[in-house]
């Protein structure tokens, strides 16, 4: 058995595995910072504005902050850092502006063609303060989407989505895979028939039905769809740990611990699950990028998340009719960020599996 010093150089020697794993770290980042990271800090980047619509990338739009129309109450700054902060005005983009005397005229938009203009009076003599008050300049590094949202704020928050929903269905499928795994390889009999008999079940069906039977029943929503992704995925990993378990309760150790009274759960928990740890490592790695995918198709058919929480596949989905409209970044860009993910996460399985073969 290797230590964890020459299992981690062996890692590093791969060619793929330090690269995808900087990617993966990248990801996760994003998803912890996304709203510091994001232009858009409301929550879930859901700031809404029809007259920002479709903005290609790089643009910049000066608006007018109405702080009478809207009002709310302040957060703390952990709750604003982390979650973002309800903006206590209405943003009204401005074409242009002037100031004549005690008078303030806003040429505004209107489905993104100037065509008003507003009139406000001035309290104070100094128009200086007064600008920069009640003027911003908002940017769209990577566009806006057809509601008017900033795309790149949108995208960060759909990380964190979608590593949430890979970290904890993985949670449950390893909890489900491993218990059934090691009671049905190491006690056999009528208890390993049953257990047989399930896995058989839920091998034969497809997974991404079976995913979509379960969300249908659990209904729409971020953890039940964390749920039944887990419930789903723990077939892999239970039939792994049996066949290994099979294998290592023959081993004379195992045998020298019953002999020695230890109990079937010490056993299990403490000799032969800490010997599978890299095989669980390989294939829980590989049902990570599957349930990050299968988020991504359940919200894409609108049985993900609901809005307006942001999800990679819901962005997809809104806009992917852009395509022949010139606008193919709404769809390619998120598309580009899930295979990036995903892809990592499989190259990193793939490493794990050439530091753990025994054969090499």
């Amino acid at each position: 058995m290797m230590n964890g010093q020459s299992t981690f150089k062996k890692f590093l020697k791969t060619v793929t595995g330090p690269i995808a794993l900087v990617i993966i770290v990248v990801w996760i980042l994003v998803a912890l910072f996304a709203v510091i990271l994001s232009p858009d800090k409301s929550p879930l980047a859901d700031n809404i504005n029809g007259n920002l619509a479709l903005r290609p990338p790089g643009t910049e739009q000066v608006v007018y902050k109405d702080f009478n129309s809207i009002h709310s109450s302040k957060t703390n700054w952990f709750s604003t850092h982390l979650w973002g902060e309800q903006k206590d005005f209405e943003e009204i983009p401005v074409y242009a502006h002037s100031f004549q005397h005690d008078t303030a005229q806003l040429v505004i938009f209107d489905r993104g063609v100037p065509k008003e203009t507003l009139y406000i009076p001035l309290n104070k003599a100094d128009t200086i303060a007064w600008k920069d008050k009640h003027f911003i300049t908002r940017s769209f590094p990577w566009g806006s989407d057809k509601r008017g949202r900033d795309l790149k704020s949108q995208i960060f928050h759909g990380a964190r989505i979608s590593i949430l929903v890979g970290f904890f269905s993985l949670i449950i499928a390893l909890s489900i895979g491993i218990t059934l795994g090691l009671v049905s390889g190491y006690y056999g009999g009528k208890v390993d028939r049953v257990i047989q008999f399930v896995i058989s079940v839920m091998w034969t069906l497809p997974t991404f039905v079976l995913v979509l039977a379960f969300s249908v029943s659990l209904g729409k929503g971020l953890w039940q769809m964390m749920l039944a992704i887990g419930l789903v995925s723990w077939v892999d990993i239970a039939r792994l740990v049996r066949g290994q378990v099979l294998s290592i309760k023959e081993k004379e150790y195992i045998q020298a611990t019953k002999i020695l009274g230890f109990s079937d759960i010490r056993i299990l928990f403490k000799h032969i699950l800490p010997v599978l740890r890299g095989n669980i490592l390989i294939v829980a790695s590989s049902n990570f990028a599957s349930a990050i995918l299968l988020e991504a198709g359940l919200s894409f058919l609108g049985m993900g998340v609901a809005p307006p929480t942001p999800s990679w596949g819901m962005i997809i989905q809104e806009h992917f009719t852009f395509i022949t409209f010139g606008k193919a970044y709404l769809a390619l860009i998120p598309g580009i960020c899930l295979a990036s993910l995903v892809l990592s996460v499989n190259l990193l399985s793939n490493a794990l599996r050439d530091v753990f073969d025994e054969r090499q």
